[in-house]
């Protein structure tokens, strides 16, 4: 009789242990996981913040570009007046000061011309290199992104195969009445943890 008492001690001393590291591994998988999230959270925020960033910067260079559009096209406005009125007062001059003006306008132009080829070249450059940049970034965002939801599918996958596991253990090991038993013993726990908060 008394090794018969023995053995219901141990096998209820075993299936205590068994309890106790269930409990321990399931916090430590749910704060395991919570880090993972937090993680992952806090990446696609800076990611967030940083495309804000970036679009802000872009929009500002955009608003800048179109004033300086706006003002030298209201600078050649008034410019081509002022040779407009450069003209009329030549004409009115007479022949000897119109040739020594074309001479001069003729070397303004050439100028202009120049000043406006380099000008171009320089914004076309600048405008391909800003679209090879912006590919480049979603390039690396795309490839960030995957790694991300492949990384996550992957964890989530093996967090379900190990819950799958667990629960068939729990289903052909332990008889119905001891599930019964723990369930309610898990469900009064968890009133109680509801009511001590």
């Amino acid at each position: 009789m008394r090794m018969w008492r023995d053995a219901i001690q141990a096998e209820e001393r075993l299936w205590a242990a068994v309890e106790i590291q269930r409990c321990w591994r399931g916090y430590m998988g749910r704060l395991r996981w919570e880090l993972e999230y937090e993680s992952v959270w806090s990446r696609e925020e800076a990611s967030r913040t940083i495309q804000r960033f970036v679009r802000g910067w872009l929009g500002r260079t955009h608003a800048i570009r179109l004033r300086k559009r706006i003002a030298r096209y209201e600078f050649e406005q008034a410019r081509r007046r002022f040779k407009a009125a450069q003209k009329i007062q030549a004409a009115a001059r007479g022949r000897q000061a119109r040739h020594r003006i074309n001479a001069r306008r003729q070397h303004i132009h050439q100028a202009a011309t120049t000043i406006q080829r380099i000008y171009r070249g320089h914004l076309f450059r600048r405008q391909l290199w800003e679209k090879v940049v912006s590919k480049r970034i979603v390039q690396i965002q795309a490839a960030a992104r995957g790694f991300l939801v492949r990384n996550r599918r992957f964890r989530c996958i093996a967090q379900v195969i190990l819950i799958q596991r667990h629960y068939r253990h729990w289903l052909h090991r332990i008889p119905e009445e001891e599930r019964k038993r723990r369930v309610d013993d898990w469900r009064r726990r968890r009133r109680e943890a509801r009511a001590a908060r």
